[in-house]
């Protein structure tokens, strides 16, 4: 029971740590934030953060993570659950969308600055992030192609145009606040890629 406890400490403090990371590195960017800066925040020793994490480039890689795999979880699930291509796509769009229009609530910059530091493990871990991006977009299309309402034709391709029109997107509207007309407008050119049986 002990070690349970623990655990769920351990776990809970972590989250804390995280949430608290993610306000600071909205605040100052990844190059400017120091463990010291985390630590401070929430009250607690240098070292007593390395108990939880070993660098700033850690924590940057668990929030990354976090939110992509929080976001579309609920995707995959309809995937799993062999959902209509339609309104699994239109979902994923939806989720997309919500994120460009708040997308200056975002860590896009500190993001992009951390994959920038062109570290070994940065860019193993922007590698990394892109294909999780891509199993979501592709199991997408593939659903629509085992429910015979997409053709199978150039799925990759269309796949990795989805991933660089929304990344392209989100810096548009970090930058410049696009409208939601904007955005509906350029996530159904998207759709216009997919050939439909």
């Amino acid at each position: 029971m002990a070690r349970k406890v623990n655990k769920q400490l351990h776990e809970s403090k972590r989250a804390e740590i995280l949430k608290n990371a993610r306000q600071i590195l909205l605040k100052k960017g990844f190059a400017n934030t120091t463990m010291k800066d985390i630590a401070n925040e929430i009250n607690l020793s240098r070292s007593g953060l390395y108990l939880y994490f070993s660098s700033t480039e850690e924590i940057m890689q668990a929030i990354i993570t976090e939110r992509e795999h929080k976001r579309f979880d609920v995707i995959r699930e309809d995937i799993l659950l062999n959902k209509p291509f339609e309104k699994v796509l239109d979902r994923y769009l939806k989720l997309q969308k919500e994120r460009l229009l708040n997308i200056s609530k975002s860590l896009l910059m500190s993001g992009y600055e951390y994959y920038s530091e062109n570290s070994h493990e940065a860019t193993l871990f922007l590698g990394k992030n892109l294909d999780e991006m891509r199993r979501t977009i592709l199991g997408v299309l593939n659903l629509g192609v085992d429910q015979q309402q997409i053709n199978a034709d150039q799925l990759r391709i269309i796949g990795d145009h989805f991933i660089l029109t929304i990344e392209g997107l989100s810096v548009f509207c970090y930058l410049h606040q696009a409208s939601a007309e904007y955005i509906d407008n350029q996530l159904e050119l998207l759709k216009k890629l997919i050939t439909y049986k």
